[in-house]
């Protein structure tokens, strides 16, 4: 989770109606760990929420501008916590990943399969133990993969592949070696991918082998799995990255500690270089505060990148966007000046711009999955 400072309910409740972005969950309790995935003619939303006592996913779709058109559904009813769903199109519906988290502690990574009114068409479990599910869909295929904590304080990520109808393909296996302190997964179909060809790239920090977290990607198929180092084993933790895949070009961001204070890095580059790990980084931030949390997204010769920085105080919300050759376009931009917390944010192309969805919360009852007191609402803006 993201730390902010904390606010007091009643200026969250004011900044949630803010003329700059809109509201898409409606809980009186706390909604966070959005996800976005285009539809025709505009998004599916998903999130964790506490509305019911604990954590469960919910959805939601919205037309381009973010305004709903259907009410928030329910894509879980278990008596565990579910936890950071990962939503991506699938012909007519959506796929969405998610880990739950039993009363016992045990954790189990989901996939599941639903139409655009939010109804199951089918759900599976990946593993008996598993967490931080991603999921990217494509050409009638599901990939997802996730993270298992193995004992001794190893971890690997696993990995699998499904028809769009939920039949398994290629059975779940461990691709790379994780570690405890990796906490999430991004993932890209590979340029060459087909129904034919299932091929994806996954990224993710970890402490392997290493003296500080540092970026690895993992290029899987059907028949190999190739770990590559992406960042230097330099003392300094590298940690998040996002991977974003265009036309012709490819890019990763992630947060860098190595200037001594958390910061913002970009490389874009041709795709076979960066699965490679031919990083040509630039840094994007240059702040006192943290800069963390960048998550990207091409619209055909743009990139966008969107992150989080707590300069001005509390964390507020940030957007730049780039050339494909890595110019920017505009200095970067604050997209939010609220009294709560800014956090998370999910990137997609949307016209000729992009759309943002993140969460605005107050933690000031506390902190973490599951705290029912916790304030938080999901919200959507559009960048032209």
């Amino acid at each position: 989770m993201l730390q902010c400072l904390g606010v007091s309910v009643i200026s969250f409740c004011a900044a949630c109606h803010s003329p700059s972005f809109t509201s898409v969950s409606d809980t009186p309790a706390a909604a966070y760990e959005a996800s976005l995935a285009p539809t025709t003619n505009g998004f599916m939303a998903a999130w964790y929420d506490t509305r019911d006592g604990h954590g469960e996913i919910y959805a939601r779709r919205l037309d381009t501008n973010g305004t709903p058109l259907a009410p928030e559904r329910r894509l879980t009813t278990g008596t565990a916590d579910a936890y950071e769903a990962d939503i991506a199109p699938n012909r007519d519906g959506f796929v969405v990943g998610w880990y739950e988290k039993a009363k016992n502690g045990q954790l189990t990574p989901k996939l599941g399969a639903f139409a655009l009114d939010g109804s199951a068409r089918w759900v599976r479990t990946l593993s008996v133990r598993g967490r931080n599910t991603v999921v990217r869909a494509g050409a009638g295929l599901v990939f997802a993969a996730w993270i298992e904590d193995e004992g001794d304080d190893r971890a690997g990520v696993w990995a699998t592949w499904r028809r769009s109808d939920g039949v398994d393909l290629i059975p779940a296996r461990r691709i790379a070696d994780a570690g405890r302190t990796t906490w999430n997964l991004s993932a890209t179909l590979a340029p060459d991918a087909s129904p034919g060809n299932p091929h994806a790239w996954v990224v993710f920090d970890a402490k392997a082998g290493t003296r500080s977290n540092e970026l690895f990607l993992v290029d899987t198929s059907e028949t190999h799995d190739h770990v590559v180092q992406l960042t230097t084993d330099d003392g300094a933790d590298s940690t998040y990255p996002d991977i974003a895949l265009g036309r012709d070009r490819a890019a990763i961001a992630w947060s860098d500690k190595k200037d001594g204070n958390d910061e913002i890095y970009l490389a874009i580059g041709d795709p076979a270089a960066l699965s490679s790990g031919h990083l040509m980084p630039t840094r994007i931030t240059s702040t006192t505060g943290h800069s963390i949390g960048a998550y990207l997204a091409w619209n055909g010769e743009r990139l966008g990148l969107a992150w989080c920085d707590d300069s001005p105080g509390n964390q507020e919300l940030y957007f730049q966007s780039f050339t494909g050759d890595g110019r920017a376009e505009a200095p970067p931009a604050r997209l939010t000046t609220t009294t709560a917390s800014s956090s998370i944010p999910a990137i997609k192309a949307s016209g000729s711009g992009f759309a943002l969805l993140w969460n605005e919360h107050d933690p000031v009852t506390g902190e973490g999955h599951g705290r029912g007191s916790l304030r938080s609402q999901v919200v959507f803006r559009a960048i032209r």
